[in-house]
């Protein structure tokens, strides 16, 4: 991978500082040693240890509580990993390696701890699925039915556009956090303990002067925003029309994107 992809940097104390959580004799504090941790994707050149394998002991330590918290700590075991994917804050992919995975975009580490939580919590509904549910989704991408009752049920509330009235199922979905449900308070205890993600992706250059590869100003799968989970559709939507000027050619991509017309071999221009 490039090094713009490797740009992580710890936010506060190190992951094996992440507090304990459980009760009576089950305590969860995680370190790197503590944990059986899959990598397969960015590495810190500095110290030559995967940057996953630095992160996720707090990934871990998330997906057991709430696994605990709203699954019943009925889900299987599965692999979490940090891959970049445009356009999503999180993804499930079944049977990867002989094992389920759950992915987080390491590009979306600067949101809110609870909207990180949510994007676990919205993949983790999809391993439920994937062991439990009696109604298989008809292609990958979708949300049918009864996810949607699934994460009712935890407290995230499934909405396309990431606020109340947003359409229930479909492929590209986000969510937001049900007031007082049972991830609100979940979450809340968890906060409580001082719980945070401490990682986050250092923008290049170009990104840190005005653009940016980061997700579009919502919350995602947070707490009522607007980006995707578990899909690959736009975090933002917003796209402009590009037109050569020598034909009728049309293209469009986003803000800024340099095209080429294949006919002609000129650079289309933005008409929008």
């Amino acid at each position: 991978m490039s090094e713009e992809s490797n740009g992580l940097e710890a936010r506060g104390p190190e992951p094996d500082a992440a507090p304990a959580i459980g009760g009576g004799d089950r305590d969860v504090h995680p370190t790197a040693e503590d944990w059986n941790v899959h990598s397969s994707d960015a590495v810190d050149v500095a110290s030559k240890i995967p940057l996953t394998q630095k992160a996720n002991p707090e990934f871990l330590l998330a997906f057991e509580y709430l696994n605990m918290s709203l699954f019943e700590n009925k889900l299987p075991d599965c692999s979490i990993t940090l891959q970049r994917h445009n356009g999503t804050y999180g993804y499930f992919v079944a049977d990867r390696f002989g094992r389920n995975e759950i992915a987080i975009n390491p590009q979306h580490l600067g949101r809110k701890t609870e909207d990180i939580l949510s994007t676990l919590g919205h993949v983790m509904t999809h391993l439920w699925q994937h062991h439990f549910g009696k109604q298989k989704p008809a292609r990958s991408n979708y949300h049918n039915k009864e996810w949607a009752k699934k994460m009712e049920a935890i407290g995230l509330i499934p909405s396309d556009t990431g606020k109340p009235g947003g359409k229930r199922m479909g492929d590209a979905m986000t969510h937001y956090i049900e007031p007082g449900g049972r991830f609100a308070l979940a979450v809340k205890q968890l906060l409580a303990t001082g719980f945070e993600f401490t990682w986050r992706e250092i923008p290049p250059p170009s990104a840190a002067s005005g653009g940016g590869s980061g997700g579009g100003g919502g919350n995602g799968e947070g707490s009522g925003s607007g980006g995707v989970e578990g899909g690959c559709a736009s975090l933002s939507g917003k796209r402009t029309k590009y037109t050569c000027p020598y034909g009728d050619l049309n293209a469009w991509a986003k803000p800024g994107a340099a095209l080429v017309c294949g006919t002609h071999g000129a650079p289309m221009k933005a008409t929008d």
